[in-house]
């Protein structure tokens, strides 16, 4: 009785989900509006190009979170750990969320983007940066 009833139960939970699963459709669609509207924001991208005309200007906010401070007095050695957060605005990747179906939000790989060159000077060494 114990290891019927199981089964039973476990039968009936998995087709409970396989249904629930399908009678979803915002699931399913918010996953073919994303994929249709990556694919389509990307088609003729290059991200070697700034995301504006040459004549208009690129705004870049920085900020800086330090996290851990470490001065090593007998080496001289200042080591500075924390985050660097860039914020700008790319006229190439906009869309009308109405034409996807209300999708205002995606995420991608930053690697397929444009991304502001940002080198730190008076670094003792450049292999200590981290992506």
């Amino acid at each position: 009785m114990g290891c019927g009833y199981r089964f039973t139960l476990l039968a009936l939970c998995l087709v409970g989900l396989c249904v629930a699963d399908d009678a979803s459709p915002v699931k399913a669609s918010t996953a073919t509006w994303a994929d249709k509207l990556k694919k389509d924001l990307l088609l003729n991208y290059d991200r070697n190009l700034r995301p504006t005309q040459y004549y208009n200007v690129t705004n870049v906010e920085v900020n800086m979170e330090i996290r851990h401070v470490d001065i090593d007095e007998d080496n001289s050695i200042f080591t500075v750990s924390g985050w660097l957060k860039m914020k700008w605005n790319d006229d190439k990747l906009k869309w009308n969320p109405d034409d996807y179906g209300k999708l205002n939000v995606i995420r991608t790989n930053p690697e397929s983007v444009w991304r502001p060159d940002l080198v730190l000077y008076n670094n003792a060494r450049p292999s200590d940066i981290e992506h």
